[in-house]
């Protein structure tokens, strides 16, 4: 009944894929995680099937705080397993096998990516290049002289593993 009661609605679009790990990075980077390139790609993966499989009232940014948060708690099972001491490092770093995939269905994760390719373009020129998984995040620079963050959410469809239905839907 309380819909009802109200007449004018305000729509807002869904956020991206790109946007999302945007999103997920900038709670990662303000509270001093930084992730791996595998945790990165198998993110940008997990957030296109989610995307994906989407229903009506998908909580863009809520969705990623959850994931944000079930990852922390995931990050801190697994060092608290961990035999032996546990570094700085470790402790800052978010990898692959932390991330919740069993949140989002039809996604097994973590994903061997290591033959994958990932588009980026260049702000400036628009120039596009295929990159490797290490690239992902990475301050880069074009011919042009640009330096940019390589994008972590453009994987190229033919270099997915098998398994995987995803589809680009960055922008």
């Amino acid at each position: 009944g309380l819909e009802s009661r109200f007449t004018r609605f305000i729509h807002f679009s869904d956020y991206y894929v790109s946007d999302l790990c945007r999103i997920f990075g900038g709670m990662a980077r303000n509270n001093s995680y930084k992730l791996t390139t595998e945790a990165r790609g198998n993110l940008a993966l997990l957030f296109n099937r989610a995307f994906q499989l989407k229903q009506p009232n998908f909580g863009n940014a809520r969705f990623v705080r959850n994931l944000y948060e079930q990852t922390l708690g995931n990050h801190a099972d697994r060092l608290s397993a961990h035999a032996g001491t546990v570094s700085r490092e470790m402790l800052m770093t978010i990898e692959a096998v932390d991330l919740p995939f069993g949140v989002v269905k039809g996604c097994p994760g973590p994903f061997d990516l290591s033959a994958s390719r990932w588009r980026g373009s260049c702000p400036e020129c628009q120039k596009e290049a295929a990159g490797s998984l290490k690239l992902l995040g990475q301050t880069v620079r074009c011919k042009c002289g640009t330096v940019f963050e390589y994008p972590w959410w453009n994987a190229r469809a033919e270099s997915l593993p098998a398994t995987s239905q995803y589809k680009d839907l960055s922008r």
